[in-house]
């Protein structure tokens, strides 16, 4: 079974705001609720959904990653404690990210991301289980950072 974008969500309370939604737009998010039961076997409501949506967006944008601050838009069991970084819920914390969201972030392919390291030019990733790779999302914007100032 295909895994969806968003990963599945811890139990989380949060503060309560109001949006209205389009007809378009409630019915998209009805639909990807009723993908994530498939997913995962386990029901969420729109409620639910539209939070942690807004979550995955927020950390995985580009632009809005590096520019961020010590702020962490995250939903709990997708950080690890690492770097000193603050999360949305206060904590320590930093994600690992997959070989494509680096590829994104960096906008190169993966090959020259492989190469890089080799050269000693990029960070290396952390093997969390055999056959699986992951970097540190908070090394790899520390690289982008590094290039843009003239670092590397």
């Amino acid at each position: 079974m295909p895994h969806l974008k968003l990963p599945k969500q811890a139990d989380v309370r949060a503060s309560e705001i109001a949006i209205s939604l389009t007809g378009d737009l409630r019915g998209a998010l009805d639909k990807y609720a009723e993908l994530y039961l498939e997913c995962y076997g386990e029901s969420i409501n729109v409620k639910e959904l539209i939070p942690a949506i807004v979550s995955e967006f927020l950390s995985s944008d580009g632009v809005f990653v590096p520019k961020r601050g010590s702020f962490v838009a995250a939903q709990p069991g997708s950080q690890l404690v690492k770097d000193g970084e603050i999360n949305a819920f206060g904590e320590l914390g930093e994600r690992f990210i997959q070989l494509k969201e680096v590829c994104r972030l960096v906008g190169v392919g993966k090959s020259m991301v492989y190469r890089m390291i080799q050269e000693g030019r990029f960070p290396a990733p952390y093997k969390p289980s055999p056959g699986a790779a992951r970097w540190s999302e908070g090394e790899v914007i520390a690289w982008i950072a590094s290039i843009k100032g003239g670092g590397q």
